[in-house]
Formats: structure tokens, C-alpha cells, sequence
């Protein structure tokens, strides 16, 4: 099975968004999330534990959930994904084999409404 029929088998779809730090009247500082890309085919899989993942360059990263999307540029580490009505903080972005194919992206939850 490759990634992207894996991808796809999963029938899932996230939106990521970007920040974008706006002043508003009153001179608060106020973020506001704009949509970086919408109706992502992803895949998305939970942890078992928190100090499962990621240990590169001896970079710690402690995640719960990992998403593996089809490569798309521009996504950083300040990014929100959003999959149905939760919301995750990006920790580590992975070009999957440095093919510029796949990404798999290590995330926190952060809010689930």
C-alpha cells in the first residue's frame, strides 16, 4: 500500500491555517487565523504515548497526533491544522524520504469543541 492510496483510504480531510497578527482599534494586539490551505486529504494518527516521536538532530518533540498529507509548501511550525472541530499546534514538520511527496506532521491538540 503506498502513502497516498493510504491517504486516501483514510477519507479524511484537514484545513491548516496561519496567523496573522493584526492591530485593531485600541492598539491590542489581536491573532487572527487566515486560511493557508483548505480540504486537505489527510491522514491522521494518535499516539500511544507522548515520548513515542520524533527525536531528530536531538530535537525533542513531544506529540499526540501525527498527520501524513501529500507535500504542500509554506507550512511552518506556527501553522494550526484543524480537522473537524478540534484544533492542533504543528510541532515538527517532516519531508517524508526528502522526496517532496509527503508530509508528516507532528501535532498537539490543543482545543477540541
Amino acid at each position: 500500500m503506498t502513502i497516498r492510496s493510504m491517504i486516501a483510504k483514510a477519507g479524511t480531510r484537514c484545513t491548516i491555517k496561519y496567523p496573522d497578527d493584526s492591530i485593531e482599534a485600541g492598539a491590542q494586539n489581536k491573532t487572527e487565523w487566515r486560511l493557508r490551505y483548505a480540504n486537505i486529504p489527510c491522514r491522521i494518527n494518535a499516539l500511544k504515548t507522548r515520548q513515542e516521536i520524533l527525536y531528530y538532530d536531538q530535537q525533542k518533540v513531544f506529540a499526540d497526533f501525527l498527520f501524513y498529507i501529500e507535500y504542500l509548501q509554506d507550512i511552518t511550525t506556527s501553522d494550526r491544522i484543524y480537522f473537524k472541530d478540534r484544533e492542533f499546534e504543528i510541532k515538527k514538520i517532516d519531508n517524508w524520504d526528502e522526496t517532496n511527496l509527503y508530509l508528516r506532521i507532528a501535532a498537539l491538540e490543543i482545543r477540541n469543541t
